[in-house]
């Protein structure tokens, strides 16, 4: 018993002895410069543009995920007609949600050929600014 007291008393002795050397010690000033890096989103407007186009990009992503899974799950339907008919209703909104996003895309093309206001494809977005 006395073994372990003697050096849990030592342990800690030992311990602050460390860490009054350690915190002794002058510490050097660090220099910290922050440099605004290239390329960031600065702007409103190429937030919204980069926005704008990571909707359109996801949900035809999420609409071709469940293309495939609807395809999966009539492979795997072993024959059962109501199994096929669940998986041939999923293929058939996934396909309806794969229309509806590249319509999307088309028409916000299409609105930007025609009256030349920019909505986030190809060109950057420009928003009024209020003084």
């Amino acid at each position: 018993m006395k073994k372990i007291l003697i050096a849990s008393i030592l342990t800690v002795a030992g311990f602050f002895v460390f860490s009054a050397f350690a915190y002794a010690q002058t510490p050097t000033p660090i220099k910290l410069q922050i440099v605004q890096p290239t390329g960031a989103l600065t702007n409103l407007n190429t937030i919204l543009t980069a926005a704008i186009q990571l909707i359109i990009i996801v949900a035809g992503l999420i609409a071709f995920v469940f293309l495939l899974l609807g395809g999966i799950k009539w492979i795997s339907s072993g024959g059962d007609k109501g199994q096929v008919e669940a998986a041939r209703n999923q293929i058939i909104q996934a396909l309806i949600g794969l229309v509806v996003v590249f319509a999307a895309w088309g028409i916000i093309n299409l609105v930007q050929q025609i009256t030349g206001v920019c909505l986030g494809f190809g060109c950057e977005l420009i928003l009024p600014k209020f003084q």
